[in-house]
């Protein structure tokens, strides 16, 4: 399965994308992401690893926007584990059209670290 959606833990989701991602797994993958977002009943972070990704279809930060998954309050760090200049460029579009930050990380150890250190009322010391 080219993306596979999963809870990390309590409070971050974790999305896989291997290659080949096409449209119809990403439609599929967002709407997985806000539904289980919308069902929260606390803030949730969502971290996206595509380090494996190849090849990102051009229409992902169109589905990633009306999936709507982005501009739900419960959403909180938006992190993504690779360093590809393509796929940032497709989610910075998307992180604009739904006015959230998203924030990149070279490794998934560091894109936790953030995440634990940016959000301490989840992640209490």
């Amino acid at each position: 399965m080219p993306t596979q959606e999963s809870w990390f833990d309590d409070a971050i989701i974790q999305t896989v994308w291997n290659a080949p991602v096409v449209s119809s797994e990403l439609f599929d993958c967002f709407n997985t992401l806000a539904n289980w977002v919308s069902t929260a009943d606390k803030t949730v972070h969502i971290l996206f690893n595509i380090e494996n990704s190849g090849a990102i279809p051009a229409n992902a930060p169109s589905l990633a926007v009306r999936s709507g998954f982005l501009k739900n309050p419960q959403i909180g760090k938006v992190v993504v584990v690779g360093m590809n200049i393509m796929p940032q460029v497709l989610a910075r579009v998307a992180a604009v059209v739904a006015r959230k930050d998203i924030t990149f990380f070279p490794t998934h150890e560091s894109a936790l670290e953030y995440i634990k250190e940016n959000t301490p009322i989840a992640y209490e010391k």
